[in-house]
C-alpha cells in the first residue's frame, strides 16, 4: 500500500486540503477512498509538502560510497577532525 505524509489545513467547511504533489504520488483519482490519521501540529512545526520536495528527490539517489556522513560530516565538509 502506498503512503504519503503531509501537513494539511482544515478548511472552513471541515474538508481537508490535499496537495497536488500528494495526489500525484499516490495516483489518486476523484472518488477514491483513503485512510486518514490525524494529529494536531503547532504552527511553528508546519511545513508544506512542497517544502520537503527538494530533499525527498535526493533520498535514495546515492547507492554507493560512504555511509557515515551523518557521523563524520564536519570532517568531510570542512576537512576538520572531530574534537
Amino acid at each position: 500500500m502506498a503512503s504519503a505524509t503531509y501537513i494539511g489545513e482544515v478548511l472552513g467547511d471541515g474538508h481537508l486540503s490535499l496537495p497536488q504533489m500528494t495526489r500525484e504520488k499516490l495516483q489518486l483519482k476523484s472518488g477514491e477512498k483513503v485512510e486518514v490519521v490525524l494529529h494536531t501540529v503547532r504552527e511553528e512545526e508546519s511545513l508544506s509538502e512542497e517544502a520537503y520536495a527538494p530533499l525527498r528527490q535526493l533520498v535514495g539517489l546515492v547507492k554507493e560510497g560512504r555511509s557515515d556522513g551523518s557521523v563524520n560530516h564536519d570532517e568531510y565538509l570542512y576537512r576538520k577532525d572531530r574534537p
